[in-house]
């Protein structure tokens, strides 16, 4: 019985100490990769990919995220064209300590600047996406990780193999702060 002030004082002096831990809410993040895509109908069907991200921790659980993606395939007539994406969505994560696993639905803009074949004519469609990714935080403000991403077209006029006309796959660097 004589040791438990001393306990309580101790334990008190210690929690005042202690760093208050915060979670992920309010974090935005900001970053870039580089990878591949496989377009359906293209030729080369790989082909090198860049991409940005951006996105704010709305909870522990989801963020919400703005991705940009593009690419520059041959067209059927051999020429050059930037293709591209502008993708809004919400991503529901698995904060384990310094490995995030996610997944995301987005939807926004594909921009095809090359004709690729006769399936898949040039211009601006709208679309949906699904996104997995496994994110690493090497440091609280800074982190690494890989995103796959599933692209569709269904409201595109082309042929009914351009469903899923396209597959991303990033090896991402981001910055993070505003915890």
């Amino acid at each position: 019985m004589r040791r438990l002030p001393w306990f309580l004082l101790s334990s008190t002096l210690l929690g005042t100490l202690a760093s208050p831990a915060a979670a992920f809410e309010g974090q935005w993040h900001l970053g870039g990769g580089l990878g591949g895509a496989h377009l359906s109908g293209a030729e080369p069907s790989l082909l090198p990919l860049a991409g940005v991200h951006g996105a704010y921790g709305l909870s522990d659980m989801f963020d919400l995220r703005a991705e940009t993606l593009w690419t520059a395939p041959k067209s059927t007539a051999g020429s050059r064209a930037v293709n591209g994406s502008a993708l809004f969505g919400v991503a529901y994560k698995l904060d384990v300590i310094q490995w995030i696993p996610w997944v995301g639905g987005f939807v926004g803009a594909h921009y095809r600047g090359a004709e690729l074949s006769p399936d898949l004519a040039r211009g601006i469609s709208p679309g949906v996406s699904l996104m997995f990714g496994l994110d690493y935080a090497f440091r609280r403000d800074w982190g690494f990780g890989l995103a796959v991403g599933l692209h569709s077209l269904p409201l595109d006029s082309v042929s009914a193999s351009s469903a899923m006309p396209y597959t991303t796959g990033l090896l991402r660097f981001e910055k993070r702060w505003g915890w």
